[in-house]
């Protein structure tokens, strides 16, 4: 059974908050032990995902031992704001002029009761998840999500070289699920030298939910939806450090990238996918179609309804020879400018930060 550690952090304070934040990171030794063989596995969830769910907690176990791995993750910035829904609130008023006063005042009463339902379904009602973000804690839905990672990524192999436990630097997998495989891409340009593979399923080139509601679709005895409405949309952001093809056309990378997506895939058409890859050097595409449904994948939609364990099972099966790379891991200086700011990633602090000018 492999060893199971937790740490926490100090990570980087938003771009709007002064406020130091303390991060969770879970990493999981081989029972065997670490060894000059032993690569380091960073594992990125996406919306719904938690590095504490019993599926992340399976995961980083069983690859541990199976695939001599130290397997790494973290609760990122703004991670608790992409969960399953919580708490609702309704916006009452938006209904105010599609009824009567006598017919409003009743679905007040109905609301407060609970029993608001036939309401709901003939109106068309959504719910607004009360998300309670602060300018502290918010989903930036990358930036900062992506140095979360790196910093994890710093501190483990600072905690391996201090116990003296030599691992293989030349086998760093970094792997990600919808918006995790996003952050992924994002962890690989700000720190180009650090991986050997990027395991992509299903990642867009620019996160959904910054230009629109993130919906989750419900039924109870009608259709409704619960929208999440990110307060980052209200903020001051670089549109463009957002934009994967923008900040791929900067760098030369360096990562072996194994790319799956779906032809039915809703977030980003293969199609766009495909664009986007032929760009960036070392690259792979499979493109999932109703003829590669199986037990590994199954539905050619985003996501790809992948069995985790079985996805990974076929990745380390099928490209073993893009799992180590020639050059040894480093992390160093990086500077990013896009039209409007200039970026810089140092580590004078002895893990990743960003600043901007």
């Amino acid at each position: 059974m492999a060893k199971n550690y937790d740490f926490e952090f100090i990570g980087q304070a938003s771009f709007h908050s002064e406020k130091e934040r303390s991060v969770k990171m879970y990493f999981s030794e081989p029972e065997s032990g670490v060894n000059e063989e032993t690569g380091i596995l960073l594992i990125i969830a996406g919306y719904g995902g938690s590095s504490n769910s019993n599926i992340y907690k399976k995961i980083r176990n069983q690859f541990a031992d199976q695939y001599n791995l130290v397997t790494l993750q973290c609760d990122y910035f703004g991670w608790e704001f992409m969960q399953e829904p919580k708490q609702q609130v309704l916006n009452l008023e938006a209904y105010r002029d599609k009824m009567d006063k006598d017919m409003y005042e009743s679905f007040l009463r109905k609301v407060k009761e609970g029993t608001a339902d036939i309401f709901y379904q003939k109106l068309g009602v959504n719910l607004i998840e009360n998300l309670e973000e602060s300018l502290d804690n918010y989903n930036d839905q990358g930036i900062i999500q992506a140095l979360d990672n790196l910093v994890a990524l710093k501190i483990l192999l600072d905690i391996l070289d201090s116990n003296k436990l030599i691992c293989n630097k030349k086998r760093i997998i970094v792997s990600g699920h919808s918006h995790g495989a996003y952050i992924a891409y994002l962890c690989n340009m700000f720190e180009p030298n650090a991986f050997s593979m990027l395991i992509d399923n299903s990642s867009y080139v620019y996160p959904m939910f910054l230009n629109n509601d993130r919906r989750l679709t419900f039924s109870k005895g009608f259709v409704y939806e619960i929208l999440f409405q990110y307060s980052i949309r209200k903020l001051s952001y670089d549109s463009e450090f957002y934009d994967l093809k923008l900040l791929y056309s900067m760098f030369e990378n360096k990562a072996n990238i194994i790319s799956f997506h779906g032809i039915n895939d809703n977030f980003l058409s293969f199609q766009e996918k495909k664009e986007f890859l032929d760009k960036v050097s070392n690259t792979v595409l499979e493109v999932i179609d109703e003829n590669r449904i199986n037990d590994i994948f199954k539905s050619c939609n985003h996501g790809l309804d992948a069995d985790f364990i079985k996805f990974f099972d076929y990745v380390w099966k099928q490209y073993p020879q893009f799992l180590t790379k020639k050059e040894t891991l480093y992390f160093s200086e990086q500077v990013i400018k896009t039209s409007t700011k200039c970026y810089l990633i140092d580590m004078r602090l002895g893990v990743p930060r960003i600043s901007i000018s």
